[in-house]
């Protein structure tokens, strides 16, 4: 019995050192896992987190979109340049018109006496000056030797009734009034010889080059006065501008036009305006506008070619960026109407090996501690590469070119795939490793 009791003993003293052992061997290891965990964990805050960008292939053209808005084209009041009642108004408001439509008319029967008027004095002046250049006819000359011979042969009388009354005079027979009207008689009939014989004179020899330079100038002012009339006449009728519409009538038919006032509101509907707002970092980036495009939210899909009609270059107050205004011409397959939505693409040119990067991803050279000032003359990236199992950086010297739309823009030697840390990279020295943020 003693021994049976001995045995069992044994056994439970052998139990309780093997449970002892297992407890101790627990203990031991469950105290050692923590301190290798919060080894890892610590070794691992070592190690900066950054996050990356990729450099993709080259492009040549960059496009931002922008929400838009299409409005009215040009609203002009047309008006007169002449006076005059209007005697031909056809137009009714709203009615849509072609380009070169009659719109219009005021009277234009003094305009068209004028016209006439203006060309009969240029025949005129036309045949004189051609009569000047070549001198007179045969039987003209013939007439102006006539004239000539008959002044002449008066004058002959008039001086021997002058002489005559003279020697009357002296002996007082005659009054002296009565020889002041004899002499006046002689001096007319010299004249008028004078006359005869230059205008044989001219007769024969042609005008002389000064009478001809004055008549052609004349012709010159006549040939301007005449095409001051067409053009009043023109201005009689009022045509359509472009493609549109009337929208609002001031005068009806039977009443006076007068000049610049406006007697119609013509809509320009061959071109929409569209317009939008853009970003501070795109205004400055105008320079560089290559083309515009609008897609309708009518029309998904189908972009429209457009040109820049005006930007602007103040923020008006209340407005999220500056105004951007393109025309649209509207076509058959897709007509456009005032009020409609869509976006505004704009195509900038970027010049080749240049990429735009996050202004925290530029750090000087000389000044890791902090980011990109603006100022540094020697300015780089941090480029992550992949040399063993954890990532490391090098410094790429890069040169920047301006402020773009969501960074700058930089330049510099870089491969397609590349890398960029773009946050993290003011804390980051030469070769360090890194993690990199997924």
């Amino acid at each position: 019995m003693n021994t049976a009791i001995t045995k069992f003993s044994i056994k439970n003293i052998e139990l309780g050192f093997l449970f002892l052992w297992l407890g101790i061997g627990a203990a031991c290891t469950s105290c050692s896992r923590p301190e290798r965990v919060e080894d890892a964990l610590a070794e691992a805050q070592r190690v900066p987190l950054v996050k990356t960008m990729s450099v993709e292939p080259s492009v040549t053209i960059r496009k931002h979109a922008f929400t838009a808005f299409a409005k009215e084209g040009r609203t002009t009041r047309l008006s007169f340049r002449v006076p005059g009642p209007l005697v031909d108004f056809p137009v009714e408001i709203g009615r849509k018109v072609e380009k070169g439509t009659v719109l219009a008319k005021v009277d234009p029967r003094d305009y068209e006496l004028l016209v006439a008027q203006v060309q009969a004095g240029l025949g005129e002046a036309h045949a004189a000056l051609k009569a000047m250049k070549t001198g007179a006819r045969p039987e003209d000359l013939a007439a102006l030797e006539a004239m000539e011979v008959a002044a002449k042969s008066q004058l002959e009388t008039a001086v021997k009734n002058e002489q005559r009354f003279a020697n009357l005079l002296s002996t007082q027979s005659i009054p002296q009034i009565k020889y002041d009207e004899i002499k006046l008689l002689r001096d007319k009939a010299q004249a008028a010889y004078d006359a005869a014989a230059q205008q044989l004179e001219k007769g024969r020899k042609g005008s002389r080059a000064e009478e001809i330079e004055a008549m052609e100038s004349k012709i010159a002012g006549l040939e301007v006065q005449l095409k001051k009339a067409q053009n009043a006449l023109a201005d009689t009728v009022l045509y359509a501008p472009s493609d549109g519409c009337v929208s609002q009538k001031f005068l009806e038919n039977g009443e006076i036009a007068a000049p610049g006032i406006p007697v119609l509101v013509f809509t320009d509907t061959s071109t929409l305006l569209v317009e939008t707002t853009i970003p501070e970092s795109v205004l400055l980036e105008q320079a560089r506008f290559e083309a515009f495009t609008c897609e309708f939210e009518a029309y998904p899909g189908v972009e429209l070619p457009a040109k820049l009609h005006e930007l602007g270059q103040a923020l008006p107050s209340g407005k999220p960026g500056w105004p951007l205004v393109v025309e649209v011409e509207s076509d058959a397959r897709h007509p456009l109407h005032p009020g409609m939505t869509g976006l505004i693409r704009i195509s900038i040119t970027q010049p080749e090996k240049s990429i735009i990067v996050p202004l925290a991803a530029l750090v000087g050279e000389t000044a890791f501690e902090g980011e990109y000032d603006g100022k540094s003359t020697e300015t780089c990236v941090w480029l992550v590469t992949q040399t063993g199992e954890t990532p490391t950086v090098t410094k790429k010297p890069v040169v920047v070119a301006r402020a773009a739309s969501g960074g700058m823009e930089i330049r510099g030697e870089f491969q397609p795939q590349d890398r960029i840390v773009t946050a993290g990279a003011r804390f980051l020295h030469e070769g360090e490793r890194v993690r990199v943020l997924p």
